[in-house]
């Protein structure tokens, strides 16, 4: 039986073809895929590095994936609050299915 929801997260700054296989393969296994993908600020102050593509075009190449239902920015590694992001941009996703 297919898990109702996956997710991953990550910086997604190049789509290499592991990742690209990575995220279908995960995707197959449940309803709903989400991906979150790491803000700036967020790589630059924890991380230590800079993205080389901008959130907004990460977040549209990550769209892009074969599997992806929705993808949201994610601008911490607190587990509870990384579960509220979630949580919240799968309301948000739901909403806009049945709107």
């Amino acid at each position: 039986m297919l898990k109702k929801l996956n997710f991953s997260i990550g910086v997604f700054d190049e789509l290499s073809d592991n990742i690209k296989l990575k995220v279908n393969e995960e995707s197959q296994k449940c309803k709903i895929y989400g991906v979150g993908v790491y803000t700036d600020r967020f790589i630059i102050d924890h991380l230590m590095t800079y993205p080389t593509n901008t959130l907004e075009e990460r977040i549209k190449n990550v769209k892009a994936l074969n599997g992806v239902d929705f993808v949201f920015p994610v601008d911490t590694s607190s587990p509870g609050k990384v579960k509220d992001i979630i949580e919240n941009a799968y309301d948000e996703y739901l909403h806009k299915e049945n709107s």
